[in-house]
């Protein structure tokens, strides 16, 4: 039982709107959550797809990885040299190796001293042009140079 003064906002809006609207109006409400489903339905089997597919490349690369190091590994123990291995530094940086390093540093130590004796024989300044076409031949023992070493060396060689 409703008191008299008030008024149902419900009934009001019935009694307004005409049953035909009320009735596409759920229609369209319907239409929209099956169109929802039906979406969500699609893209989960997209997805479900997409993931099958990159199941079956991950488990083609771990075989293809497993298989190589099977290879790599036989490789080895037959001494046989991996053909991927990768170029040696000194052949992609055109740097010295150690040894011809050391040979080189050698080299300019006994350029140095040599400078160092040539004022005092001749009694004058050293000629930059004779020194650079005297060079001892490289020692063939390799010896162990220590940083300590090196950084002595360097710091007394002259300057170009």
């Amino acid at each position: 039982m409703e008191p008299r003064g008030e008024v149902n906002a419900t009934v009001v809006v019935k009694q307004l709107v005409a049953p035909g609207v009320e009735q596409s109006y759920d229609e369209f409400l319907a239409d929209v959550w099956v169109g929802v489903v039906l979406t969500l339905m699609v893209l989960s089997c997209v997805c479900c797809v997409c993931s099958c597919l990159l199941y079956h490349k991950f488990m083609q690369w771990k075989r293809r990885v497993l298989v190589n190091r099977a290879r790599a590994a036989r490789a080895m123990e037959a001494g046989d040299r991996d053909e991927e291995s990768l170029p040696s530094y000194t052949l992609v940086s055109g740097l010295p190796s150690y040894d011809e390093a050391l040979e080189q540093l050698r080299a300019v130590r006994e350029q140095c001293k040599m400078a160092a004796r040539a004022p005092e024989k001749k009694g004058g300044a050293p000629q930059q042009h004779q020194q650079h076409q005297q060079q001892p031949p490289p020692p063939t023992t390799t010896l162990r140079l220590s940083v300590a070493e090196f950084l002595r060396t360097y710091k007394t060689y002259p300057p170009l």
